[in-house]
């Protein structure tokens, strides 16, 4: 299976179960998918997978934006964005007052660091299926979760990650 072909089964996969999520960018060229909600005027919400281009190395992150516009602004960017300070890992965001990661009208975090010290899924050491379930897994188990605490810290809004994948949900 390609790269573009398997990125396209992780987010078919993924949009399956996320009935109020949509793809929102796609570059083959690049091997990069985005696939995003948008929660009333406020917020955007995101998860992108990508393939880097010189190995079989999957990778996925999770992150927000203002609205759609922003994010498609961040996407046109042509320069490296300055680094944002951070709290860490999942465990550790969830026992902090008031988390750095959440004070940023807009983050990028690749979804491994919330939960590894290492990201990516390499292709030589693991099948495409266990790629596929892994990915899914963590998005489940910490990218949700991680934009749920988000919507808490940020706007005042308590949602389970099944309600942010499926019902409707509006931030004024």
């Amino acid at each position: 299976m390609k790269k573009n072909e398997f990125l396209e089964s992780v987010v078919e996969d993924f949009l399956a179960g996320h009935v109020r999520w949509g793809r929102v960018h796609s570059d083959r060229r690049s091997h990069y998918q985005v696939v995003g909600r948008a929660l009333g005027s406020r917020v955007f919400v995101l998860l992108d997978f990508s393939a880097r281009p010189d190995r079989d190395v999957f990778g996925q992150a999770v992150g927000w934006s203002e609205n759609l516009k922003s994010f498609e602004r961040y996407l046109a960017r042509t320069t490296n964005e300055p680094l944002k300070e951070r709290d860490g890992r999942l465990k550790k965001l969830m026992t902090l007052e008031s988390p750095r990661d959440f004070q940023h009208t807009e983050m990028h975090v690749s979804t491994s660091s919330l939960c590894r010290p290492f990201g990516g899924f390499d292709a030589r050491d693991m099948s495409l299926d266990k790629i596929k379930q892994d990915m899914l897994r963590e998005i489940e188990e910490y990218a949700l979760p991680y934009l749920c605490l988000m919507l808490k810290h940020r706007h005042g809004v308590v949602v389970t990650p099944e309600q942010l994948g499926s019902a409707e949900l509006s931030i004024e």
